[in-house]
């Protein structure tokens, strides 16, 4: 499967904004918020951020849950979370035919320290 950098940061912003303190959210909390990606592009995506270490989440046979978003997690969608950010990132990574989180990111908080004039 593909990595979709899109669906990354929807998952991102969704376990943000809908996972409380001590709580979880389960694969049909996830698959009900996000719509425009595929059950299982939203299941890879959250497997690989669990593997990377962005979040934390445990898999079942029958689906999976998220527990919480790690301080790598927070940083990746703070670089990424303002829209024009994520547009212009995007645009300087669709040079190369592919390119991975951490790269993602570096271009971000290259574009975020270009718009404040660092």
């Amino acid at each position: 499967m593909k990595l979709k950098h899109d669906c990354i940061r929807e998952v991102l912003l969704v376990i943000e904004s809908d996972l409380k303190l001590n709580n979880v959210l389960d694969n049909e909390d996830l698959e009900n918020t996000i719509k425009n990606f595929s059950r299982e592009d939203i299941e890879y995506t959250v497997k690989q951020l669990t593997g990377a270490g962005y979040i934390d989440a445990e898999f079942y046979m029958e689906g999976y849950f998220v527990k919480h978003m790690n301080f790598s997690g927070h940083n990746l969608l703070d670089d990424v979370r303002d829209v024009e950010v994520w547009r212009e990132t995007k645009a300087k990574a669709s040079k190369v035919s592919s390119v991975s989180i951490p790269i993602i990111q570096q271009i971000a908080s290259s574009v975020v320290n270009k718009m404040l004039g660092l």
